[in-house]
């Protein structure tokens, strides 16, 4: 009777292997099947083409619109991982863009290009997604800042699994324990 109770009591939380290779996938994996994705802002076709050839050479797909409202009808492409605002934007506010982009992506990085006076926003959520840079900066090190967010958020992704693991484990320990006590 005991070795039944046992393995139906106590199952293990997750397999070693499964885990490290669930860990692995997150770390490895792109975002998701279509890639990573940049968007860009800019009411200049060269800047576009300027960050499209440095960033494709890595593997990014980068796609690019002339004013917000166009990025906006945009929502049935495979969502961005950063977004490049390139200054002045010609329909509405940056502040705005920013807002909604962050709402519509909360996982999204936002690159400010052109800012004169290097403001960042002042609400919670964007300031913490956003980054202002100069006009002049080379696109190499805006690509440098793009796979770096992407790799925060690769581990982070593995953090979040290593909670739900030590979670188990936890519940695991308790269900041990009052077993034992059974006994």
């Amino acid at each position: 009777p005991y070795p039944t109770l046992f393995r139906s009591y106590l199952a293990l939380p997750a397999e070693p292997a499964q885990f490290r290779r669930r860990v692995r996938q997150l770390l490895e994996e792109p975002v998701a099947a279509h890639g990573f994705q940049a968007w860009m802002v800019s009411a200049d076709d060269s800047e576009i083409g300027r960050i499209r050839a440095v960033f494709a050479e890595r593997g990014w797909q980068v796609r690019g619109w002339s004013n917000g409202t166009q990025l906006q009808s945009a929502s049935a492409l495979p969502a961005p991982d950063i977004v490049i605002v390139d200054l002045p934007v010609s329909d509405m506010t940056t502040e705005d863009l920013l807002a909604w982009c962050t709402h519509e992506y909360p996982e999204v990085k936002c690159i400010v290009m052109g800012a004169s006076d290097g403001t960042r926003p002042s609400s919670g959520v964007m300031a913490l997604s956003v980054v202002s840079l100069p006009r002049s900066c080379d696109p190499l090190t805006v690509l440098a800042l793009c796979e770096k967010w992407h790799w925060e958020r690769a581990l982070s992704r593995v953090e979040g699994l290593l909670e739900v693991r030590t979670s188990d484990l936890h519940e695991s320990e308790a269900q041990f324990r009052e077993l034992f006590e059974l006994l």
